[in-house]
């Protein structure tokens, strides 16, 4: 990955900036990924917790957990500095 989109992807999550590119990446990463091992989440719902921790509707207790599990392998990735 290139040097300066990682900063961008760290500095966008440390300062906690709105409707970002990190937000995108996290969402549509963790949505994409769980929805190709079966998750019921919908996209919808996993924006919900990526910015609250909480949703409304119906999921699984699974699905909910592996979405914040996502979120969190993501950024264990933004701060490892192993992206390329």
């Amino acid at each position: 990955m290139d040097r300066t989109l990682l900063e961008a992807l760290v500095f966008q999550r440390d300062h906690h900036i709105d409707g970002n590119v990190y937000k995108v990446c996290q969402c549509d990463f963790a949505y994409h990924s769980n929805r190709i091992e079966g998750s019921t989440l919908t996209h919808d719902q996993t924006v919900q917790i990526f910015d609250r921790e909480t949703f409304s509707g119906n999921a699984t207790v699974e699905d909910i957990v592996e979405a914040r599990n996502h979120f969190r392998a993501f950024d264990h990735v933004l701060g490892s500095g192993h992206l390329g």
